[in-house]
């Protein structure tokens, strides 16, 4: 078992966790190396259809608590955005016993710390599973020390709220058209107030590489309390704390095309300077995770093509993209820090690196900080 889960690790290490590819890694690439430096960890076969059985019979709470004692080192707690975000999973398997037949989209709660580009917990929602539930339970199990949570629209619920609070967090959380009444008053807020009532950043102006646009952002907070004593009452800290307004204008480098939006969003942190600036910082990384995250996982880890159906399998998977991911980074910024490189190397030539095994094992290495 110890030889499926470092080949496994390393494999992933590479963006490869489908069953088949882990065998060879395991079978091919790993033997030589195991020989060389752990003999023990040499076996003579490894087929696909035994990392499968593993991957189905490893209970995914299990693996989750021993991932989540793993990554608990790339923590640290000046600053922390702790993100509720809740995604689709594409499975393309095909259909079987074990998955009632069903195949399709599987949703995941993640609870990412995007500020130290670490996931800590992640669920399979199921059925008719409650997402809320999901959410508040993941709120309940996690570290919240010297975090903000943030989350969109649909996780700006009481209940998420005042879980939040009770935990002894500050919250910044997204509001649509779900709460239409808490929306209206806040869009009238800042449309009727004046300008020495609220305070304003400085325009930021951000290179979105990934997707050739460039963006504006102007971020402005007013007291909680100028909204009715009802929306107050409501949204529990929100009477000591701000609402917020930001404006993004978007410009496409290549066409010239122009968009603007505007965003609203509740919060407990206090009406200050201070807190300008903390939000514009939080919100940024909260706005990052689709890049940081979900592209990553999609494009370098084809977690999207994954040809699975059984809710174990995929869950465990997950963890394993998501793991490699966290050690990539971190490992990026170590060879950055101790001078071996002079930029920070992409994701995609990390994982091209750690196809050397010497590398791979440098990477989980300098994790553990035993280089």
């Amino acid at each position: 078992m110890l030889t499926i889960v470092l080949g496994s690790i390393i494999s992933a290490l590479n963006g490869k966790t489908d069953c088949t590819e882990i065998s060879n890694v395991i079978c091919h690439k790993l033997k030589k190396h195991f020989a060389k430096h752990v003999p023990s960890l040499v076996v003579e076969s490894c087929s696909q259809d035994t990392v499968r059985k593993a991957m189905l019979l490893v209970d995914a709470e299990h693996l989750d608590t021993f991932y989540t004692g793993l990554l608990s080192e790339l923590r640290r707690d000046d600053f922390r955005v702790i993100t509720a975000d809740k995604n689709g999973e594409l499975s393309n398997g095909h259909a079987a016993t074990e998955g009632n037949g069903k195949h399709g989209t599987y949703m995941l709660m993640n609870f990412p710390d995007t500020a130290n580009r670490v996931c800590l917990y992640h669920r399979l929602i199921q059925g008719n599973e409650n997402a809320i539930t999901f959410s508040c339970d993941g709120l309940k199990s996690l570290n919240l020390n010297g975090a903000v949570v943030t989350a969109d629209a649909m996780n700006c619920q009481e209940e998420f709220i005042e879980t939040a609070i009770n935990r002894g967090t500050h919250y910044c959380i997204a509001v649509k058209s779900n709460q239409k009444k808490t929306m209206q008053e806040i869009m009238a807020s800042f449309n009727s107030a004046d300008e020495s009532h609220m305070i304003t950043n400085e325009t930021e102006v951000e290179q979105e590489n990934d997707h050739e646009r460039l963006d504006e952002y102007q971020i402005s907070i007013m007291k909680g309390k100028v909204v009715s004593k009802i929306i107050r009452d409501k949204w529990i800290g929100l009477e000591g704390g701000s609402i917020v307004k930001v404006t993004r204008k978007s410009q496409e480098t290549t066409t010239k095309a122009k968009t603007a939006d505007t965003r609203y969003y509740v919060s407990s942190l206090p009406y200050s300077t201070d807190t300008v600036q903390r939000i514009s910082e939080t919100l940024r990384y909260h706005w990052g995770l689709e890049n940081q995250s979900h592209w990553l996982l999609d494009v370098r880890f084809n977690q999207d093509r994954m040809q699975a159906n059984n809710p174990n399998y995929i869950a465990n998977c997950n963890a394993l993209n998501k793991l490699a991911l966290a050690y990539l980074q971190n490992y990026s910024f170590w060879l950055w820090n101790t001078g071996r490189e002079n930029n920070l190397i992409s994701l995609n030539l990390l994982q091209k690196r750690c196809e050397d095994p010497e590398a791979a094992i440098e990477c989980i290495a300098c994790y553990l900080e035993l280089v």
